[in-house]
């Protein structure tokens, strides 16, 4: 388990079995994102991770996110689909970048 004692919630409308081992370390919980971030923040979280493409749009069009750091990984995977709206990447603006040994570029947006 690579997240240590850092709580890790996960965002699901299916639901999804938590393994017996990660039970306590791993909440599964759905909503709204403002629904989401009030739990998380009544659970006493400050800085929040959202990841995944349809979570990040959602959190986004809904005025949430101040930060946005996307890492580029230099292989190619079939056509893509965009992570942002053509409003949404409007809206952010690249304030830093940089490129990782690894060949990684990762990139960091204000909302």
């Amino acid at each position: 388990w690579p997240y240590g004692d850092t709580p890790v919630w996960v965002l699901t409308a299916a639901g999804v079995e938590v393994p017996e081992r990660l039970k306590g370390k791993v909440k599964v919980t759905s909503g709204s994102p403002q629904e989401i971030l009030t739990e998380l923040a009544a659970s006493g979280a400050k800085d929040v991770y959202v990841d995944g493409g349809e979570t990040i749009r959602g959190f986004l069009a809904a005025g949430l996110l101040t930060r946005i750091i996307i890492s580029k990984v230099p292989i190619a995977l079939g056509g893509g689909r965009p992570l942002f709206t053509e409003e949404q990447a409007s809206q952010i603006k690249e304030i830093s970048s940089k490129t990782l040994s690894c060949g990684i570029v990762q990139a960091t947006y204000a909302c």
